[in-house]
């Protein structure tokens, strides 16, 4: 718990001074990697206490997993559409992109998460080429259909969004795999 309590108050304070979405990158990011952890620690005194298949720890550690997943899916969406929406200048944020991104994020990530527990459609996101078509496809969709793009022609925005979303979900893990190796040091 320590672990997520000096991040979660760097958020904080990021968004005291101003700093509106480094806070609530910061704070979700920090979010996500305690959800993982704790989901990494259910598995593990599922596997250590010869538990094997609880139906408490499995609910439990498929619980953890849904919502680490579906927020790392909206963190990644929300943050892409906000990036592109302001073409970069996140200074330039208001009301209505904030509205704008949380309703794609929700959405993209409300629809990812089925087609993750959907038997026959959870193929799709196996293989890091066909999770990057389907993500791409699904956030630009949304996007799409949240708000017109803000710069190019029809379709720009929208798919710069949803390439933009798998790259930060695809970060999001690698920086999760370099945070359990420092807390390992």
């Amino acid at each position: 718990m320590n672990k997520v309590v000096l991040p979660i108050a760097a958020g904080l304070m990021l968004i005291l001074f101003g700093q509106h979405l480094a806070g609530a990158f910061v704070m979700g990011i920090t979010v996500i990697f305690g959800l993982r952890l704790l989901e990494q620690q259910f598995a593990e005194r599922a596997v250590v206490g010869h538990h094997g298949n609880s139906p408490r720890d499995l609910i439990i550690v498929r619980s953890l997993d849904g919502a680490g997943t579906f927020l790392q899916q909206f963190t990644g969406s929300f943050f892409a559409c906000m990036f592109w929406m302001t073409q970069g200048n996140l200074g330039l944020t208001t009301a209505a992109h904030w509205i704008g991104a949380s309703q794609t994020g929700l959405a993209a990530a409300a629809i990812l998460q089925i087609i993750q527990q959907v038997p026959q459609l959870s193929p799709l996101l196996k293989g890091r080429w066909c999770a990057f078509v389907v993500t791409s496809l699904v956030v630009s969709s949304v996007d799409r259909c949240i708000h017109p793009g803000h710069f190019g022609g029809p379709l720009t925005e929208a798919l710069l969004t949803g390439m933009s979303a798998y790259g930060l979900n695809l970060a999001m893990d690698g920086g999760y795999e370099l945070f359990l190796a420092l807390l390992k040091l």
